[in-house]
């Protein structure tokens, strides 16, 4: 139950990293 919790915290992170590194992406490109 614990790794699901942390892989639910980890999918997060890395959801809201994407969010903010792909429009940068795209304004830089």
């Amino acid at each position: 139950m614990l790794w699901i919790k942390a892989f639910h915290i980890i999918s997060v992170i890395t959801w809201f990293a994407a969010l903010f590194y792909l429009p940068r992406l795209f304004v830089y490109h």
